[in-house]
């Protein structure tokens, strides 16, 4: 497998406005249907030390209580707006991390 690619300030910057406009949505439908979640990781981190993203994190990450997931997951398809739609990774055959 080849050696992936580094990505350049600029690209990591482009990745982390989007996952920000991500997360806005994200939150936009947690607050309309209560569900509960928090930052987590590297996205708190950035959060508080660097009021926004860790210069070299490409990642957002989250956590949410089973019961609060699950309710996320049955109706996040029919709430996101668009581009956004949600799916579970083993549901995707073409961009799977684990073998099938």
């Amino acid at each position: 497998m080849a050696e992936p690619r580094k990505l350049s300030p600029e690209e990591v910057r482009t990745m982390q406005l989007l996952e920000l406009d991500m997360l806005e949505e994200l939150d936009r439908v947690c607050r309309k249907y209560d569900i509960k979640y928090c930052i987590t990781y590297g996205t708190l981190l950035g959060a508080v030390r660097h009021k926004g993203f860790i210069p070299w994190d490409d990642d957002s990450d989250i956590a949410m209580l089973r019961e609060d997931y699950e309710k996320f997951c049955k109706i996040a398809n029919h709430v996101l707006k668009k581009p956004y739609y949600y799916k579970l990774s083993y549901e995707d055959k073409v961009h799977s991390f684990g073998k099938p």
